[in-house]
This record gives C-alpha cells, structure tokens and sequence, in this order.
C-alpha cells in the first residue's frame, strides 16, 4: 500500500494563494484548492473547521506575502524606504489579484488597520523609516500612513489597468491631470497632486495647463463623492466651479452614458429599414411597413426600440450618480423611466411622456436629494451605517421622486408637446435657417459648449423623432476636419510641415465625427481658421437640411451614412461644406505661417 502524503496546513495556504495570484480570490473553494493539491477534499477539513477560518488564514499569508514582496529585491543605490515605496506600486502590476483582495476589496481593512494587523511583518518597513527620518512609536507610524497616500493612487490605477507605467514612470510621477467636462472617478487620485481642467483647455492651452499643473503644490483628499474635490491646503491654482460649469458637467456624464443605447438602437432601426428595402422594394413603403415587412427586421426593430426606451432612465440615473455617486443611480433611473412613461397620480400606467425634459428634471432633483440625504445620513451611528445604502437610500430615495415626478410630469408633457410643435411648425426657409445655425455652432468652439449645445439638441430632437436635426449637426462636426486636411493637402504652401504632416490625420478624425482635430490649427492661425471652419459648417448645415437628410444615431460619421435618409444628398453636403472650408482658409490664410505659432510651440508635436 502506498505510503499517504500528509497535506499541511501550509501546503493548503500555498495551494489557496496560487489560485488567488492566478485566477482571483473568487476561485478559491474547497474543490479548486484539492484540485492544485491533487488530493481529496478531506486534508481541508481536516485542518480548518470552516471556510472563514481558511479565509482568514489565507489573508494573514497573502499580508505576509505582500510585505515580503516590498521589502526585497533593494537597490543599495536608492534610500530602502523610497524603494518600499516604489515596490508597492509594482505590487500592484505583479501581484494585480492580491492587490486588489488586500486594498480594493469591500471588506479590506484601513492603512491604520492594515498596519497593526500586520504584526511582526512592519517591523522591517520601521526600520527602514527609522534609518530615513529617525521617527519612532506613533510618529513613526502617522508618517508612515501619510507616506502611503502618495503611492496608493498610483498602485490603484495600475491594478485597474487604467495606465499601464514603466518603473521609471512610476518613481518620476509629479503630478496627475484631469482635463474632462464630466465627473470622472477621483477616488483612485487620493494623496496625489492633482490639477483639475476642462477638455477645451487641455487641448486649446497644452503648455499652459503644464505649466499650472506643475505649480499646483497641494495634495487631493477624496471626500467620499465623484463631484467633492478637498485639499490639505488652500491650492495654488484656483480650481473653483460655477454653478453653471457643475450643471454642465453632471448634463454631460448623462449624455456620455446615453449615447452607446441611442447609436445601438438607431442603428438597429436603420439596419430593420435597409433590410426591408432590400427584401420588399418599394412595397414595404407602399403599405407602410419599413422596419417590420419580415421577420428579421420586425425583431431589429423591436430591439432598436428598447434600446430606445432604456435611453431617457440611463440620461437621469448618470445624471443624478454624476451629482450624488452610486446612491442616486437609481432613484434618477426610476425619475427617467417615469417621464418616459409619463406616469402621475391619476394615470399611474403612464399617459403623455414628458421625454427629455422631464428626464433632465428628474436626473437633477434626483441628484440633489440624494446628496443632501447622504450628508443627513452621515450621522447615523456605525453599528447600522449598512442600512443605508440597502434600505434607507432606495427606499427613501424612490418614494421622493415617486411623487415628485407624478406632480411635475404632466407640466413637463406640457413643455415636450409645445417643443414638439414648434419643431413641426419649422419649415421652408426656417428649418433650413435651423440646419445652418447648428452647423455652425458646431465649428465655433470644436468640442467647448457651443457645439456641445448644438449637440445636446440634435440628440433632443431625435427623442422627438426628427432626425434631420442630428443630420445637420454631425454635417457641420465633420467639416472643419476635413476642410482643414484638403487645404493641407492641396494649399501646401500655406502650412509648415509639421502643420502638413498632421493634416493627413484630420481626414480620419473628420470622417469619424471628431471634430477636435480642427482644433491646434485654430490656435495657431484662429483668424484664418475659424472663420474659415465657421462659413463651411453653416453650409454643410445648411444643404443638409434643404435636402431632407436624416439621422437616428448621434454619432459614427462615416461609418453610419448607408444608413441615413438621403445618403448622396449628406455626401454632397459634407463635400460641399469641406470645400468651402478649403478655399476660404486658401484665401485667408497667409502663404508663410505666423512665427509665433511655428514647431517650436509644440502644438503639432
């Protein structure tokens, strides 16, 4: 009889820390460990009584584990502790699994927690700041946390992927900076320098944004929200909001998350309608039945549709988390759905939706409540904090825009159906006149509120179901570009090489809709350039709309033209809005480019 292997307890902790680094801490079961040990499950029983206890014990190895990994492999050139530090942060590309159970978990513990649960396993990180600073006791270990700030952010972002940094990158890092018009995640930017702007500044003003970034000498503290921004000190650099530039900013989270169900539904309707047209001719129009004459596209259709219906909740839900973080997700999605339907206190199945409008209302009310029942929340003792987010939030939060909503959608059905018919009482020269304004507000600023505005309406009117609005606006996005690329291609005189070089690329950005590749060329040159960008917007803007085409998406340049009502007719008015652009920056344009705006600014770099 072969003589039996006895499985220690160690050998199973081995075993459990290999699944984590391998697979993740949810693979680690019972099965999964006697699979790696090639053994029964009975040894595991045997040496813990129940999973907690393994999970415990597995936790007190992989804080070891960690501890190891950050006080190893020194470089005798670099002070230990600075180099604990940058081995931190390597821990966190290596060792991505671990990092995350240990420091991303819900349930990990604080840095103070952490540290007096680690034991014996400090003891050499103490010596290493004893020799650096000559601290001692709680001294020694206030400084210490406060150190951690400085590197956990870092770690952070790698262990999610979202910067992949070399080890020089990492240990030469100044500082981080943020250029968005919406809320991002600021959590993960804790105890770093972080230097706060909007998208038209760090693309307008790149050497300038540097600059004051690098100046900034103030610490971020994470408040616990996606909208709070509190510093150690009052910060070198101003970065106060107005109101107007905080609505702005929560008005575009909800957009940016609506787009993908507003493309992937106008999509899938085009997709049901060119279907039908390819099947039945022109008997699909004859008994009106684009879009469901056959199976398959009665199905796209249908999906299009829900795809549709998601598209008004998701706009309020990530308006109200952009204001209150993950407890006003919800409750705005239930105010969108609301409007959607159009439900109130006497039509409760739903009756007129009040749409985007009410959408907006409900996305910001239900921003704000939460955010004030958070901070009235914030008071109530530990030992029942975790009722909040599972009871007193959605409960509380749900009942609130509940009936706010049944009394103010029925005002805002109103408000929809009035926009509604003045969209329908333009035509002739007025709608053309509409088409014209869009397109150019799309060129006044590429990318900064104005044509945000234009935007923001186009996607409104396709809510509305008039889809030559959205036309106009992606005509008059799409122009500068490529007007701008054509004049670098057949006016080469008129640009220094770097300017020419980059020209190529603006066909690209211009055919998919990215109208901010315009941008470096109006600030080296704006009194040839936007004018030039201005007057061929309105007339792609312009001929779009006097020759009826059509859009259901709000993006895909292009990429969704097959799609489009009138696809020759939207060819020729992008063609005819880039040539303008072309031959009016020809005109303007001087023959040697301006010196101050040469390579040496760096702006085509």
């Amino acid at each position: 009889m072969p003589k039996q292997v006895k499985i220690s307890k160690d050998d199973i902790l081995r075993a459990a820390l290999e699944i984590v680094r391998n697979d993740g801490i949810e693979r680690v079961s019972n099965r999964e460990i006697a699979k790696k040990l090639n053994c029964s499950i009975r040894p595991i029983y045997y040496q813990f009584e129940n999973s907690e206890e393994l999970l415990n014990e597995l936790n007190k190895k992989m804080i070891k584990y960690f501890y190891d990994f950050i006080t190893n492999n020194m470089n005798d050139e670099m002070p230990k502790y600075k180099q604990t530090g940058i081995n931190y942060i390597k821990f966190a590309k290596e060792e991505n699994n671990i990092f995350k159970v240990l420091f991303m978990s819900k349930t990990n513990l604080s840095i103070s927690e952490f540290i007096d649960a680690a034991d014996d396993n400090f003891d050499e990180v103490e010596k290493y700041i004893n020799i650096s600073t000559s601290l001692t006791g709680e001294n020694l270990k206030s400084f210490h946390v406060k150190m951690w700030l400085f590197t956990h952010g870092l770690a952070t972002l790698i262990a999610c992927k979202a910067v992949n940094l070399t080890d020089e990158e990492i240990e030469k890092a100044e500082v981080i900076i943020i250029a968005a018009d919406k809320n991002v995640d600021m959590e993960r930017f804790n105890g770093k320098r972080v230097f706060i702007t909007s998208v038209t500044d760090g693309l307008r003003k790149p050497k300038e944004t540097i600059k004051a970034a690098l100046s900034n000498k103030e610490l971020y503290k994470y408040k616990g929200d996606t909208s709070g921004s509190e510093y150690i000190s009052k910060p070198s650099i101003p970065m106060h909001e107005t109101i107007a530039h905080k609505c702005y900013k929560h008005l575009m989270s909800g957009v940016s998350y609506m787009l993908p169900f507003a493309i992937g539904g106008g999509i899938l309707h085009a997709l049901s309608y060119f279907l039908d047209m390819i099947m039945l001719g022109n008997s699909a129009l004859d008994f009106g039945v684009f879009g469901t004459g056959t199976q398959v596209s009665a199905f796209l259709n249908t999906l299009g549709e829900y795809a549709f219906q998601c598209m008004i909740p998701i706009f309020s839900g990530y308006i109200a988390m952009s204001i209150a973080d993950r407890p006003g997700l919800a409750i705005g999605a239930v105010g969108g759905l609301m409007a959607n339907i159009g439900m109130t206190f006497t039509n409760p199945q739903g009756g007129v939706p009040s749409g985007f409008i009410g959408a907006l209302f409900a996305g910001f009310f239900a921003g704000i409540f939460m955010w004030l029942l958070e901070r009235l929340c914030s008071h109530i003792p530990k030992s029942i904090a975790g009722i909040k987010s599972v009871l007193i939030y959605p409960v509380a939060g749900m009942i609130v825009i509940g009936f706010v909503m049944g009394a103010i959608n029925p005002f805002a059905s109103l408000l929809n159906e009035y926009l509604m018919y003045d969209l329908n009482m333009l035509d002739g020269n007025a709608r053309i006149m509409l088409g014209a304004v869009l397109g150019g507000m799309m060129a006044l600023d590429m990318g900064g509120p104005l044509s945000k505005a234009a935007y923001l309406y186009g996607t409104i009117s396709l809510t509305m179901g008039k889809y030559d609005v959205m036309a106009a606006v992606m005509a008059g996005g799409m122009t500068p570009p490529l007007g701008i690329a054509l004049a670098t291609t057949f006016f080469k005189s008129k640009f220094s090489d770097a300017e020419r070089k980059s020209g190529a690329v603006n066909y690209v950005l211009g055919l998919c809709f990215i109208t901010e590749g315009a941008i470096p060329y109006a600030a080296a040159d704006p009194l040839a350039i936007l004018p030039s960008c201005f007057l061929g917007s309105v007339l792609a803007g312009n001929v779009s709309m006097s020759l009826g085409c059509t859009l259901q998406v709000p993006h895909g340049g292009i990429f969704v033209i097959p799609f489009m009502g009138n696809p020759s007719g939207y060819l020729f008015a992008i063609l005819s809005g880039s040539l303008a652009t072309m031959l009016i920056i020809a005109v303007l344009k001087r023959r040697e480019p301006i010196k101050k705006h040469s390579l040496d600014t760096g702006i085509f770099d």
